[in-house]
């Protein structure tokens, strides 16, 4: 393959990163302020600011965990010629790009993970058959679809029914001090443990989980001090409903980088071992794609937001803290151990445990079978796409 043609590759491989990240954040936005919006906590151009900012911090102190698997985990990269490889790389972006531009169109939040997967099935499958695919991942992965949203069900559902019996205002307050300790303390574990033996791991979280709520809890105070107490608990319930943002982006984030930048990595690794191993390049791969997935957020995130916020069940400020507090929950342990999930299965799982905590008449049925027959279909459809991308390119890319 001559250079002029490695560059052609390399190229048009961060432009399609570049491309599905910005769909990423267009399409999955409304798993981020859905929830949010949807009960009027927040309004869309401040939910859309905060979710960018947060989606870019958990995708460079989390991403790289899911960034790995998409680089090796899924395809058994070493059946390939490292040219093939950079092919398999770039038809997993670019099928899955066309599917989640077709389902943002059509205003459903898909899982850009499950996409990619698919992408990567599909080049592989007709590439090398059943072999070229690393089973053992996959069925993890596969287990992960159906755990996620059993356990955002069910934290939600019982985080929903311990809400909705507060109804003394300290009693919520007593909650949310208690959450802010659980979003700090709970990441910054996750991630001390990957430098530091368990005792040190425990005692930054704890430390730094209490500091953060003491700073809450003093901040909180002077600032409803001359306040009522319906005003006070108004005032507490967007802070809660903040928080939900706030955790969500940060979790989609961690969750979601990977996706474009495992399989970037993995062409760019294939053209320049040398280069593509080099720590700064990762960072940068990974940064450019947390940018664009921001991007796709602050200008096109508006455009599915109603369909999780607003169509499922109907929510409150209380409500939508606990269906996305239920999501990064259950998906920030998974990030930590490098397993990519379904961040759509996660808050549809939410809000469904919220829907049912109010009764199952609460739960739009036919907009929550619409969502999973688009993620059903996800799959199949992006592998189609790759098959077909992999018949076209393969005989002028690699004769």
């Amino acid at each position: 393959m001559g250079m002029e043609v490695q560059i052609c590759l390399g190229v048009a491989g961060v432009v399609s990163a570049l491309l599905l990240a910005i769909v990423n954040g267009a399409n999955n936005a409304a798993n981020i302020i859905g929830t949010a919006v949807g009960s009027r906590a927040l309004g869309l151009r401040h939910a859309l600011t905060l979710a960018a900012v947060f989606d870019l911090l958990g995708s460079l102190t989390f991403g790289y965990f899911i960034t790995k698997t998409f680089m090796s985990g899924i395809v058994n990269v070493g059946l390939y010629g490292r040219y093939e490889v950079t092919l398999i790389a770039l038809i997993s972006l670019l099928s899955a790009t066309v599917w989640v531009i077709v389902a943002t169109r059509l205003k459903i939040p898909i899982s850009i993970i499950q996409a990619v997967i698919g992408g990567l099935l599909g080049a592989g499958l007709i590439s090398r058959g059943l072999e070229a695919i690393n089973w053992l991942i996959i069925a993890i992965i596969a287990i992960s679809w159906f755990v996620v949203p059993a356990a955002s069900t069910g934290i939600a559902y019982v985080t929903t029914k311990l809400v909705v019996k507060a109804k003394k205002y300290k009693e919520l307050f007593g909650a949310a001090l208690i959450s802010t300790f659980l979003i700090t303390a709970l990441p910054i574990f996750l991630l001390a443990s990957s430098l530091f033996n368990i005792v040190l791991s425990v005692t930054y979280s704890v430390v730094i989980g209490v500091l953060s709520t003491v700073m809450f809890y003093a901040y909180f105070v002077m600032r409803v001090r001359n306040l009522d107490v319906r005003r006070k608990r108004n005032l507490l319930t967007k802070y809660l409903a903040t928080y939900a943002v706030v955790t969500s982006a940060f979790i989609h984030g961690a969750q979601n980088v990977g996706t474009s930048a495992g399989p970037l990595l993995l062409m760019l690794t294939s053209l320049s071992p040398e280069l593509g191993g080099l720590p700064l390049i990762k960072f940068m791969v990974i940064a450019l794609c947390a940018l664009g997935i921001a991007l796709g957020i602050g200008l096109w995130g508006y455009s599915v937001v109603g369909t999780i916020g607003e169509q499922i069940t109907s929510l409150t400020r209380l409500t939508a803290f606990t269906a996305q507090l239920s999501m990064f929950i259950t998906l920030i342990i998974l990030s930590r151990l490098g397993i990519p999930t379904s961040t759509v299965l996660a808050i549809v799982g939410g809000v469904t445990g919220v829907g049912l905590a109010k009764g199952i008449k609460a739960i739009n049925i036919r907009t929550l079978a619409r969502l999973m027959a688009m993620w059903i279909m996800t799959i199949p459809i992006v592998a189609l796409i790759s098959i077909a991308l992999y018949l076209v390119m393969y005989p002028y890319l690699l004769p």
